[in-house]
């Protein structure tokens, strides 16, 4: 909505919520067949990249946490 291109994820969610509701207006009897069949589409591939803005650093992890205890292994 700002000009910038969607999420691969975003684009695959919102043509499933479309094909369903075109599979419900044929249902309905609205539409003879879903249309959407007919296009060809190749879905986006998704950014396994990691938002560096959404993960807290160590610094601000370790406020966040109380110390953790050693462990005693046997």
């Amino acid at each position: 909505m700002d000009g910038n291109p969607a999420a691969a994820t975003t684009i695959a969610r919102k043509r499933a919520v479309f094909y369903g509701t075109l599979s419900y207006a044929v249902e309905r009897d609205i539409l003879p067949a879903n249309p959407i069949g007919k296009v060809t589409w190749k879905a986006p591939e998704v950014a396994e990249e990691i938002d560096r803005r959404v993960v807290a650093s160590l610094s601000k992890l370790a406020r966040c946490s109380p110390p953790s205890r050693p462990s005693a292994r046997s």
